[in-house]
């Protein structure tokens, strides 16, 4: 056993001086103790300190300890009152930051122990089901060991909104980039709507055969290519070959099917320009996985596995959809559960940005108005909900044609900021869409009605002659 008695001497003898002290190692677990004794001392100040007196005596823990037979023999056997004295002088006049660094002694060791033991539970769990796969296998050790990680990571202590606010205006600082808050989409037109933030769901919406595969491949390319930012892809949909394919073709501009069937092969400038779109995706922070057949479990434990060893900023979930309905389930409620399941477990508990594509309507008409398939939930869950849509020819024509897109998106359902009207659900960001190649490009030429929510949003900042701001 890894000990670390030393440290736990100090922090015991410190916080019979200040018994305070209690309250800013709150993470502090009895069970991290190796010690015996010092456990039983420890729990004990924190018995008188939990009935309300502030002054611990090293007479009153020894009482409290008195009438219980073991703690007693184990004290005295170890000097009584005299090891409680030695504690106090050891910890006298101990700081906070000395105090902290000695806890964590204790919290590291009790880490490595617990690992030790779980580890060694796997050993006998394998040796006692030998006809385990692989895969078996592999998530009980992700499974074991999260669970272990978790534990020792996790922080519950309560603080004053006053002791977060530094805190907070650093990570406001680097989540700001400008013009937008959290991780930006492709289109600079869409950022003044919706970005992927931290703990928050986006959902892409579409109707079957548009296009909701290809946005993944192109937003990818924007997020991991061009800035660097780490992505994983879990997909019901393409397997990691076909991920790769339309990702090559959205970095060289060639189509899916030029790649697939190898004909850049007959072409040096396209042959080097595949091989350099490769080393590209070779290099990039990206992660794809197909899910068939995952449970949610599983799914959680890779998820968070991936932010811990590779710092996944954005997890695409590529698609909302029921496999299998059992008898009395409803799929709109199952549905929903799923999309709950990702806003607070997935992007709430692990803190990443989660964007989810999910099948829109296709019995949306005029009198109906745009809508997700088969649960309204999935809205109601969601932080932002965008609808990709492909424009019938009279809306191309109206719009100048390739000026103004042959799809455009519309925002509605949108707590992070501006959304569109729910009456006027013809028009949106105009965007260019080449579904063949993966790739998505803001139109040049955007509806009014675009710009003028925009500009309510940014409303104009003028500095008053004090120096202030006024809105």
């Amino acid at each position: 056993m890894i000990e670390a008695i030393t440290s736990e001497g100090l922090v015991v003898g410190a916080v019979i001086n200040d018994s305070n002290l209690l309250l800013e190692l709150s993470d502090l677990k009895l069970d991290y103790f190796t010690s015996k004794l010092n456990k039983i001392i420890y729990a004990s100040i924190k018995r008188i300190y939990g009935s309300g007196t502030n002054i611990i005596d090293i007479a009153d823990i020894y009482a409290l300890i008195e009438p219980n037979d073991d703690e007693k023999r184990i004290l005295d056997n170890n000097g009584g009152l005299e090891y409680l004295e030695q504690l106090r002088i050891i910890g006298e006049g101990k700081s906070i930051k000395e105090v902290r660094v000695h806890a964590k002694n204790i919290v590291d060791a009790a880490f490595k122990n617990e690992v030790i033991d779980t580890m060694d539970g796997l050993s006998g769990y394998v040796n006692m089901n030998r006809e385990l796969s692989l895969e078996d296998i592999s998530n009980k050790i992700d499974e074991s060991l999260l669970e272990v990680k978790g534990k020792y990571s996790s922080q519950h202590k309560v603080k004053m909104i006053g002791e977060k606010t530094d805190d907070i205006l650093k990570q406001l600082e680097i989540d700001n980039q400008g013009d937008y808050v959290g991780y930006p989409t492709s289109l600079p037109t869409l950022n003044k709507f919706i970005t992927y933030r931290k703990s928050e769901l986006v959902i892409y919406s579409a109707k079957a055969k548009v296009g909701k595969s290809q946005l993944v491949v192109n937003e990818t390319y924007n997020l991991a290519i061009k800035l660097g930012i780490p992505v994983m892809i879990l997909d019901t949909e393409l397997q990691t070959k076909t991920f790769f394919v339309r990702l090559m073709a959205r970095i060289t501009g060639y189509s899916f099917r030029f790649i697939e069937q190898g004909r850049y092969r007959d072409y040096p400038k396209a042959y080097e320009k595949v091989k350099k779109a490769k080393q590209i995706i070779d290099k990039s922070p990206i992660s794809h996985t197909y899910i068939v057949g995952w449970n949610q479990n599983e799914i959680f434990n890779e998820v968070k596995r991936m932010k811990i060893q590779n710092k996944v900023g954005v997890l695409f979930y590529d698609y909302i959809k029921v496999e299998d309905i059992k008898q009395g389930v409803q799929e709109h409620q199952v549905l929903g559960n799923i999309t709950n399941w990702l806003k607070n477990k997935i992007a709430g508990e692990l803190d990443i940005a989660v964007v989810a594509l999910a099948q829109m309507s296709d019995y949306s008409t005029e009198e109906r108005g745009i809508k997700i398939a088969n649960s309204e939930k999935i809205k109601n869950y969601a932080s932002s909900v965008v609808f990709l849509i492909e424009k019938t020819q009279q809306q191309y024509a109206d719009d100048f044609n390739e000026e103004g897109g042959n799809a455009y998106l519309y925002v509605n359902y949108n707590r992070n900021g501006v959304q569109m009207l729910s009456d006027c659900q013809d028009i949106g960001i105009n965007i260019l869409f080449e579904k063949n190649k993966a790739c998505i490009e803001e139109a040049p030429y955007q509806h009014e009605e675009i710009i003028d929510l925009i500009n309510q949003e940014d409303e104009e900042i003028t500095e008053t002659s004090d120096g202030d701001v006024m809105c």
